[in-house]
């Protein structure tokens, strides 16, 4: 149109002048001397088996290294909600010939769901044979296998343990250390402690009185798959009650001396905790399944002080039974009846820690599938070890000069 010519004509006579643009520094690098590598790498190692215990005022330290002084500062990065994991900025500083060198290393806090299975005292009656574990998995204590020509277990994550050794408790065949522990095996680590109590939330979060359900008596809870729950007293007869699950965390916590059954489909992000019994009666799965779909945003936390049992089979039923969810029983997980013959699978999609585990065979054998959202994610309020580990680190001095 003729508008659109005169517009245009008008604008090919105006210059548009753009400033220069600025010369961003050019970042250079050097390497560490092999002295400093070592020590650098010792001092990381000290921050993550000892960052809990420092002051939280202490937001740097200082030392001498072959008489060259070095500076490390914390910087702790926020958690946007109570399913975040807690994260350091540590930076590295020395000056050296006129120019300050720089190091950042980023650290994340191990939640107990971070692993695959977590064990503090593994029980010297129980082997893992015919069993397949794919994720991390740590033991406080010696650990017991078995193979032979029809079985061997299968560790496809690195293990780690405290002791200085593994007890091969029957061994017939072939079969080649290397061929168990696919993901790698590191023996003699330290000790990772369980808390001495769980506390879902402290009173100064952001947790509001409808995101809370609280249970006085032993109950039975339902999940159903469109958000919704419901919950009956085990032990009277009263009526079954329902709710929602929250658009955002939903706790249902058990007072003392009561423990909550659970199965069922969730459709939420949910933490079920009991400081005695938490008890599994059939399928708990989520609604979206994560082995499904990168959208699955459905998580589920069971924590107990005590005790997460896998009911008998007179409740469960004869066949496979399948658990979506990261499970915490400090003092036990238990498979009941365990010795009720069954060819099943107890198939766990998320991750397990236990102050003991029972043994599963031969009414199961066992299959736990690490949920790798829960690298990023735990379930809303899940245990924190005291632990952090590397999570990024480029192993070399920025250097800039003093000005």
């Amino acid at each position: 149109s003729d508008v659109y010519k005169r517009q245009s004509s008008t604008a090919s006579h105006v210059a548009v002048v753009r400033p220069p643009p600025i010369a961003q520094p050019e970042v250079v690098q050097a390497t560490f001397s092999p002295k400093q590598e070592k020590m650098l790498n010792r001092k990381v190692r000290e921050w993550t088996e000892k960052l809990h215990k420092m002051p939280k005022a202490a937001s740097a330290l200082a030392w001498k290294h072959k008489g060259q002084e070095y500076v490390a500062s914390f910087t702790e990065l926020p958690v946007a909600d109570d399913m975040g994991i807690e994260r350091v900025v540590v930076e590295i500083s020395t000056e050296q010939d006129g120019r300050r060198l720089s190091s950042e290393v980023h650290l994340k806090r191990l939640a107990f769901s971070n692993y695959a299975q977590f064990v503090n005292r593994w029980d010297p009656n129980v082997e893992i044979y015919n069993d397949a574990l794919d994720g991390r998995f740590h033991s406080n204590t010696e650990i017991n296998v078995a193979y032979d020509r029809k079985g061997q277990p299968l560790f496809e994550g690195k293990v780690t343990t405290t002791s200085r050794r593994i007890n091969v408790t029957r061994r017939r065949g072939l079969t080649k250390r290397d061929q168990i522990f696919v993901g790698g095996l590191q023996t003699g680590v330290r000790r990772i402690g369980l808390p001495k109590k769980f506390v879902a939330f402290s009173d100064e979060g952001d947790i509001s009185d409808d995101q809370i359900h609280r249970f006085a008596r032993d109950t039975r809870i339902t999940f159903h798959a469109d958000g919704a729950f419901a919950w009956q007293a085990i032990d009277a007869a009263s009526p079954e009650l329902a709710g929602t699950l929250s658009d955002g965390t939903t706790y249902l916590i058990a007072d003392e001396k009561a423990a909550l059954h659970v199965k069922g489909t969730v459709n939420g992000k949910v933490l079920v905790y009991s400081p005695e019994r938490i008890v599994i009666e059939d399928d708990l799965v989520y609604a979206q399944s994560p082995e499904e779909s990168s959208d699955a945003d459905d998580y589920v936390g069971l924590v107990s002080d005590k005790n997460v049992d896998v009911a008998g089979p007179e409740i469960t039923g004869p066949g496979d039974l399948l658990i979506n969810a990261a499970i915490y029983a400090k003092r036990r997980f238990a498979v009941r009846r365990y010795s009720a013959r069954g060819k099943a699978l107890l198939y766990l999609y998320g991750s397990l820690t236990a102050g003991t585990i029972s043994a599963t065979e031969p009414r199961y054998h066992t299959r736990i599938q690490f949920d790798r959202r829960l690298e990023k994610l735990r379930p809303p309020g899940f245990p924190m070890t005291d632990r952090y580990e590397v999570e990024s680190w480029e192993a070399n001095w920025n250097v800039e000069p003093i000005e």
